[in-house]
């Protein structure tokens, strides 16, 4: 009985040493007076009611058959599929246990996580204005010192090295060592003769494999071109010839028209003939299958609408070209994009029209951004509503979603400045959504951590300092694995043959990284403020 009850204190003893303390105040470097007093006063509880169980179980008589009966009954606990273990090796793994999370190593040797959470506890306010200022000042020098481009063109989606693009780039290459030198910008030229801006619109059948010579579908083609050109925005900017005439489309229609006299059937003839110019213009106007083994039928045909310099009011296409792009593109936009969007949306008839041009496709990407960006605020909204939620304070929610976003200024810094990427990809973007959940996933670990550290002995809990760099080792270790593994992921993109996805690898591996940096200094920071000031927010 004597050693029945020596372990039955043993035990209760143990269970003590694992009580969370209920003190509500914290000391940074000694241990806090109300962890000693609620201990103690734990202990007293606990073990006088444990005492007097055991002399009440000690007054009453036993035998010698009846404390071999309970050996035997308690010598062994099932442990499924038939598997036994004794019930001193489970008691002796759980002492190990609660000794290893209560004797969580401090160490006599000042450690980084030691130094780092001391200064998180004596110099909080520096640390979180250090970041923001830190954050802030990277976006000024970003923003202010070197240009935000944003690379809205279909062109920079061409893979590199591939026949395709190298010929684009061959013939842009000869087109400007064939161009004239630049005018002086007193040369005086006739208004409009010169293109400085277009966009193409291309008609596809539908289904795809249909006919586009199809009259049904011709009448609409027709229809959609007659009633571009009759705008005026087309006949103020259009190129002009020589006497001042407005140039019509660059088109199949306009070679039928101005050549065969609107006949289809004989324009179809002319371009498969052995003109080599006539190949060319095939090339131009109609699919890759046209004219193969003989084939008059297209999938698709191409228009250009051409638009010249220079504008009144300038004496060339070279005086102050790119103001004169830029109002050009402007009036496009004005002009033409309705109509073409809503040809685009329109599914009532069989022809599928799209279209890219100078002006209009950056319209028309700009526009998506903007739209996509009222889903990035709703994620961001519904982040915020969870890690409320989980986190069970508004201050934590609020501070930890500022701590995301502060790490895009540093990122971009990082990206523009460091690195030396000119143009920020329109795929960028999309790593805002990316980093709402693997910022909010970090601070839930965080958050985690610090609930944890709750119930893992006095020699933890004794002052918030030591509570603070338990945090901070569990988390930072366990983050940091994801980290390295999601940024070496998207940093694997840097191999892509195509710009934009290659830009997008890079940024947003960066971004992880940063996040990473900022969530370790600035999440212990954030939970010592709500510690010490804010904990009923």
């Amino acid at each position: 009985t004597t050693d029945t009850n020596e372990k039955f204190m043993s035990t209760s003893m143990s269970y003590e040493s694992t009580e969370t303390p209920t003190g509500s105040s914290y000391e940074t470097n000694s241990q806090s007076s109300s962890y000693e007093t609620s201990g103690s006063s734990s202990e007293s509880s606990i073990g006088s009611s444990s005492g007097s169980s055991v002399e009440q179980s000690s007054s009453k008589p036993s035998t010698k058959n009846d404390t071999s009966t309970v050996s035997e009954s308690s010598s062994t606990v099932p442990r499924g599929s038939g598997e036994y273990e004794s019930t001193s090796s489970q008691g002796e793994k759980t002492k190990n246990e609660n000794k290893k999370m209560d004797d969580f190593d401090f160490g006599e040797k000042e450690k980084p996580g030691n130094c780092l959470s001391r200064f998180f506890v004596k110099y909080t306010s520096m640390f979180i204005v250090g970041l923001l200022l830190l954050s802030l000042g990277l976006g000024g020098i970003s923003f202010g010192l070197f240009s935000f481009n944003i690379n809205t063109t279909a062109q920079d989606f061409r893979i590199l090295d591939h026949p395709t693009a190298d010929k684009w780039d061959s013939y842009n290459f000869a087109f400007d060592q064939a161009k004239a030198p630049p005018l002086d910008k007193e040369v005086i030229q006739t208004t409009q003769i010169e293109r400085l801006s277009s966009f193409v619109v291309i008609y596809q059948s539908d289904p795809e494999d249909g006919n586009i010579f199809e009259q049904s579908r011709l009448d609409y083609i027709t229809a959609l071109e007659q009633e571009l050109v009759s705008q005026d925005t087309y006949h103020e900017y259009a190129v002009k010839d020589e006497d001042g005439n407005v140039l019509p489309p660059t088109s199949f229609f306009t070679l039928a028209n101005d050549n065969f006299g609107g006949d289809i059937e004989m324009t179809i003839d002319y371009l498969l003939s052995s003109d080599p110019y006539a190949t060319v213009l095939a090339q131009l106007y109609l699919d890759q299958n046209f004219g193969v083994d003989g084939n008059r039928e297209s999938t698709a045909i191409r228009t250009i609408f051409n638009f010249g310099g220079p504008l009144e009011g300038y004496n060339n296409v070279d005086d102050r070209q790119s103001e004169q792009k830029n109002l050009i593109e402007k009036e496009l936009i004005d002009g033409f994009w309705k109509i073409l969007n809503d040809a685009h949306n329109d599914k009532s008839d069989d022809v599928v029209v799209s279209y890219v041009g100078d002006g209009i496709s950056e319209y028309d990407t700009n526009l998506i951004l903007m739209f996509d960006a009222s889903f990035s605020i709703g994620s961001m909204f519904v982040v915020f509503l969870y890690m409320w939620f989980h986190t069970k304070s508004l201050f934590l929610a609020s501070a930890g979603m500022g701590q995301v976003l502060l790490a895009f200024p540093i990122t971009y810094f990082i990206y523009r400045v460091v690195i030396g990427y000119y143009w920020m990809g329109i795929l960028n973007f999309l790593s805002l959504f990316i980093i709402l959940g693997i910022g909010a996933d970090n601070i839930f670990i965080f958050s985690d951590a610090w609930k944890q550290s709750h119930s893992l002995g006095k020699k933890i809990n004794s002052s918030l300092e030591r509570k603070i760099t338990f945090t901070f080792v569990r988390s930072s270790r366990t983050t940091l694995i994801t980290t390295i593994t999601t940024s070496a992921a998207f940093f694997s993109n840097i191999v892509s043959a195509i710009p934009p996805i290659r830009q997008f690898g890079v940024f947003t591996g960066v971004l992880v990284a940063v996040n990473y940096l900022l969530c370790i200094v600035f999440v212990p920071a954030l939970l010592t403020v709500h510690i010490k000031y804010l904990q009923k927010y």
